[in-house]
């Protein structure tokens, strides 16, 4: 366990530095238990093993500690071994939450020598009993959870990149039922070439953007491997740019962004601050069809209001204010929690014309797409 390969030398744990150790130390012991077990014979009572680690954060940088962390509670939650471990950062006790069926934490503390040491099962107390920890737990938290998203984004960027296809992510199932169909409909020859990848929830913005990094990580070891591309809101077009805009990114992933549908331009020219998502390219009939099965609710006004029109109706004078019908519902309305899938799949039930006719942008958006990844029609054809 004191070694490690690399090609025919030999490299001594002993002369690399202490977190380099803390991070290949689990996947020695790993090797080790698994080739035991491979080696056992049919009907031996089988392995169990029991790793003890302290204080696993020590000589980790912030994203290194994180990704020990999601290797240990998978290695626990595969049987590879019992891990115990005492630690003092969320990196680690807060799996007691994110993983509550295959860990098990517990806040060990002795406040004064009269009440002696106590145990406490929740790791969210340990916040608390840090002092100004407890200001910063949120921060951490959420710094924890972006940082996990990337590492599992990561992880399923390779796991895809070895299918040898290209891929199209998106920001969730809607998006993906609506695309297949769009390309299906504009590009027949080309739609069997491309995988459109999502998350069934929890995708939006972060997953478009972290799997295009985990496509770009893995594509500049395997450059000769296909290109993949991702599809954002509008109002992610900042994340859009930036991504575009990195050195290297679109030699092997590139970012875009709905086309603006005349109503939400008008909307837009008009002051409205309309999010221009999947669903706002939807045609009007859809959203009253939507309507008329309880699926729409109210926006808050003031968030996509222009900021005189709400003062004057803060005032009072409503009489005055008009709304163009045109985008009317698209800024006073909005899609309830957990109806997208459903509105995405009456989209997809559309005769072939009328859906070439509503959503002929979206068919040129993604002719650039397939464009940018190489699928063209030549090359199918050929």
């Amino acid at each position: 366990m004191s070694r490690a390969l690399s090609g025919v030398k030999g490299i001594s744990l002993d002369h690399r530095g202490d977190g380099i150790k803390t991070r290949h130390i689990p996947l020695i012991l790993k090797f080790m238990a698994e080739k035991k077990q491979s080696l056992q014979v049919r009907g031996a009572a089988p392995y169990s093993y029991i790793w003890a680690y302290e204080e696993p954060e020590n000589n980790l940088e912030f994203s290194s500690a994180v990704e020990l962390a999601v290797q240990l509670a998978d290695f626990a939650s595969r049987g590879v071994s019992q891990i115990l471990l005492t630690t003092h950062s969320p990196v680690f006790y807060d799996l007691g939450d994110t993983c509550p069926e295959g860990v098990a934490c517990a806040h060990v503390y002795r406040d004064t020598d009269e009440e002696g040491t106590a145990v406490s099962e929740s790791g969210c107390a340990v916040d608390e009993k840090m002092g100004t920890m407890a200001l910063l737990a949120p921060r951490v938290k959420q710094l924890v959870h972006d940082v996990r998203e990337q590492v599992e984004a990561k992880h399923n960027a390779e796991v895809l990149a070895r299918q040898n296809r290209p891929k199209i992510f998106v920001e969730g199932e809607s998006d993906r039922i609506v695309l297949r169909r769009c390309a299906t409909v504009f590009h027949p020859a080309r739609a069997g070439f491309v995988d459109f990848e999502t998350k069934r929830e929890g995708a939006g913005h972060s997953y478009v953007i972290d799997m295009l990094n985990g496509w770009r990580c893995q594509h500049k070891h395997h450059q000769d491997g296909p290109r993949a591309a991702g599809i954002l809101d509008v109002d992610a077009v900042t994340m859009k740019n930036e991504w575009n805009a990195g050195v290297g990114n679109t030699a092997s992933a590139k970012c875009f962004c709905y086309p603006k549908p005349n109503h939400a331009i008008a909307a837009l020219q008009a002051g409205f601050r309309l999010p221009v998502t999947l669903e706002v390219l939807y045609s009007l009939d859809i959203w009253q069809w939507a309507e008329a099965r309880g699926m729409l609710e109210d926006r808050v006004l003031a968030d996509s209001y222009p900021a005189a029109m709400v003062e004057e109706i803060l005032k009072g004078g409503t009489s005055g204010i008009e709304v163009d019908e045109a985008y009317r519902m698209y800024v006073t309305r909005q899609f309830r929690a957990g109806t997208k899938v459903d509105v995405a799949n009456q989209v997809n039930r559309l005769a072939e014309a009328r859906f070439q006719a509503e959503f002929e942008r979206l068919g040129a958006l993604l002719g650039e797409v397939f464009e940018y990844l190489g699928v063209a029609e030549v090359q199918v054809g050929a």
